[in-house]
């Protein structure tokens, strides 16, 4: 009696893994999604835009372009905004684990605002936003937009000067403590 249930799956599991026929072929090749090809000067998917501001250790105000300011962190908590407002470029860089409140806040409170407002911006299709993730952990943004730059700089100064450029380009970011 128990070969009468166990004949069904038997035939099941032959009927399985039988030959296919030549007929009907199986395509077993993973779904892509289709890559746009990159034409010069078209940002998108396949031509994302870059700033070599981001993949510097210093200088990087020079590197932007009129208008854009540079938001960077990096896994021994300093903070980097760099620009180029009205004119003027400037390096400005902040050690947050090493300050007090409320000037640890303000950085961090615009920072937020910051990466809120770019990633509102953000489209592949343009170099309004640009992001850079380096292998030692930096995360770098850069925006085009001098209304969300130019509160984050303004941030910055008024924590520097309150802090007599507390911070600035002390060990950063080469120290190893």
């Amino acid at each position: 009696m128990k070969t009468w249930f166990a004949l069904p799956a038997m035939v099941l599991v032959a009927a399985c893994s039988g030959p296919q026929s030549s007929d009907t072929e199986i395509d077993t090749a993973p779904e892509t999604p289709a890559v746009e090809e990159a034409t010069p000067g078209a940002y998108g998917p396949g031509n994302l835009a870059t700033s070599d501001a981001c993949l510097v250790e210093s200088g990087q105000a020079a590197l932007l372009d009129e208008g854009q300011t540079l938001l960077e962190r990096g896994p021994r908590g300093f903070v980097g905004v760099s620009h180029a407002l009205n004119g003027v470029r400037e390096d400005l860089r902040v050690r947050v684990t090493r300050m007090d409140e409320p000037y640890r806040g303000q950085i961090e409170d615009a920072s937020a605002a910051f990466f809120r407002a770019a990633g509102d911006a953000h489209d592949p299709t343009t170099d309004a936003v640009i992001y850079h993730r380096t292998r030692d952990g930096i995360f770098c943004t850069v925006v085009r937009s001098q209304e969300i730059g130019g509160a984050l700089v303004e941030a910055m100064q008024s924590v520097m000067a309150a802090t007599d450029n507390w911070g600035l380009d002390e060990d950063l970011p080469s120290d190893e403590n």
